[in-house]
């Protein structure tokens, strides 16, 4: 990964958890995070992604979704709304 585009994935990840912070949903994260480490040591497969959530880059870290919303010029403000 280029020296670029490491400092563009750190302010997408910033930007997003600012966001995130403003709105108070952190505690939404945690819990997104169990869920998907629950389903991880289960075995159990979820969905790829689907609306406004593929928006977020974090969202896609935790594993909620597996769509670079950087890779393909995803808006946050689309999953914001």
């Amino acid at each position: 990964q280029s020296g670029d585009s490491y400092i563009s994935v750190n302010a997408r990840v910033e930007q997003e958890l600012a966001e995130f912070s403003a709105r108070n949903l952190f505690p939404v994260l945690q819990l997104l995070i169990y869920i998907v480490d629950t389903l991880r040591m289960n075995n159990l497969v979820w969905g790829v992604g689907r609306g406004s959530c593929v928006a977020s880059y974090c969202l896609y870290l935790i594993g909620i979704h597996k769509v670079d919303s950087i890779k393909y010029n995803l808006d946050i403000r689309e999953f914001l709304k």
